[in-house]
């Protein structure tokens, strides 16, 4: 695929908006389903907050689940397709590596993975799993995996709460403003109602929670790059913070050297 297309803000639009749609109907029907499955049958009284069928509940804790699973099943697919150039380029990518160190550890910028142009043979799909689940090749694949999970679950839990933070809340809002009221602050549902509004939740979180994924996994792979780029042509200078090329370094050493020559020391500097 030609970069100009990639870098197209209607492709970019496009790759989002259709691969947001096809998680946020799966996810749907997939809550529509275990929702239908929990709730069919049910002799408590279906509530917004009690136990044991609480709707709130039951959202909150689907809402970090398919999150999570949105966030690996994205790392994979879209970091093969990024590694086939299959991907949108977003263009500020390719010029800017960001600064804050809050945002190189969230992307894992020095950690991408690219086309191996030197040995085209390390770019199949059995050698790509390698390179996205093995990061410490001295340890088994089992410590891998679950350092990989871990990792990963971390982003998508931060992720998953700022999203959770407006679409719960709002949710909660709709479901107790169209429930049967219980008591003094409690609300009761009846007939499909349940099933609908999870069907309604997951597709909501799976056309924002894909997007947000792809854009994660796509920047990281393109400020790689830039960011390979970039040691290469400081000649491996990059601090461990990551980003810090090598004029910044002549720079401080010019300082040091003026300050010498302007305050040069001599033997009449030890002389009473």
């Amino acid at each position: 695929m030609k970069e100009t297309t990639r870098s197209s803000k209607w492709f970019i639009f496009y790759y989002l908006f259709e691969n947001g749609l096809i998680s946020a109907m799966v996810a749907g029907g997939s809550e529509f389903g275990i929702a239908y499955a929990m709730y069919w049958n049910h002799k408590s009284p279906l509530t917004l907050w009690a136990f044991p069928h609480t709707l709130s509940g039951d959202c909150a804790l689907s809402h970090f689940i398919q999150v999570g699973l949105t966030w690996y099943a994205e790392e994979l697919t879209i970091g093969w397709d990024a590694l086939n150039g299959k991907t949108p380029i977003i263009p500020f990518a390719n010029k800017y590596l960001p600064k804050s160190k809050f945002v190189r550890w969230y992307f894992e910028v020095d950690n991408g993975i690219i086309p191996d142009e030197d040995e085209p043979e390390n770019n199949t799909f059995k050698k790509y799993m390698k390179r996205q689940l093995i990061r410490y090749p001295q340890k088994n694949w089992f410590f891998n995996l679950c350092e990989w999970l871990i990792r990963k679950s971390i982003r998508a839990l931060i992720v998953g709460a700022i999203i959770w933070a407006v679409e719960w809340p709002i949710t909660m809002g709709i479901m107790a403003g169209t429930g049967t009221r219980v008591g003094s602050h409690d609300y009761k549902f009846h007939g499909y109602y349940p099933e609908v509004m999870k069907l309604i939740y997951g597709f909501v979180l799976g056309l924002i929670s894909t997007p947000t994924a792809i854009l994660i996994v796509v920047l990281r792979d393109q400020w790689y790059r830039l960011y390979l780029q970039t040691e290469e042509s400081s000649g491996g200078l990059l601090s461990p913070a990551g980003l810090e090329d090598k004029s910044s370094k002549l720079q401080e050493s010019s300082k040091q050297n003026s300050t010498i020559l302007k305050n040069p020391v001599t033997d009449d500097s030890f002389t009473s």
